[in-house]
């Protein structure tokens, strides 16, 4: 059953990077466990009152797979209480001392950009086409190359996780020039 809905595993890792989940969990201090309202206390302009049973699902999710520490105990009213912490594999998806980390990578490769051509892989061996160039009608360094409008350039850089954010400078012969803030 797991083979059919395996696609849920790489979705959930890139919601907690784009909530902030995993470093809100970081912040809390080495080895620590928190618990999903924690987390969505500090994840601004949260307005769904049931975020945290949402979010809950989320982590237990990753927390199956060992993505994730997990405990549980009891609230008085008899419901599980679960805390949950960072595993040694996780501390490369949060931000290191220079503010760095591989949370960007992981976002980028679940770009729908990206994912599409996942879907003409078969086609790769049938006919012998690269799924890229399939979806996309050029292959990946001239697409990326392709000259962008500074609004395109702006909506894929909202998923970057830094603690500044990323600001455009100016484009130099249809290449953005950016800057990194911490």
């Amino acid at each position: 059953m797991e083979l059919g809905f395996f696609t849920y595993l790489p979705v959930a890792i890139n919601d907690v990077i784009e909530l902030v989940a995993l470093q809100i969990m970081a912040n809390a201090g080495d080895g620590l466990q928190v618990s999903p309202a924690h987390i969505v206390s500090q994840i601004p302009n949260v307005t769904n009152p049931d975020a945290s049973i949402t979010l809950d699902m989320i982590l237990r999710v990753l927390a199956s797979h060992s993505l994730l520490s997990c405990s549980v105990s009891t609230y008085k009213n008899g419901k599980p209480k679960r805390l949950y912490g960072l595993t040694p594999l996780y501390k490369y998806l949060v931000q290191n001392k220079d503010g760095l980390s591989l949370a960007q990578l992981a976002l980028m490769n679940q770009d729908k950009v990206f994912i599409d051509t996942w879907h003409y892989l078969k086609d790769a061996i049938l006919e012998g086409s690269q799924p890229f160039t399939k979806v996309h009608g050029v292959n990946t360094f001239d697409y990326l190359a392709k000259e962008h409008t500074e609004e395109e350039f702006k909506d894929p850089s909202k998923a970057i996780v830094f603690a500044g954010g990323v600001k455009p400078i100016c484009c130099v012969n249809g290449v953005w020039v950016i800057e990194f803030q911490k």
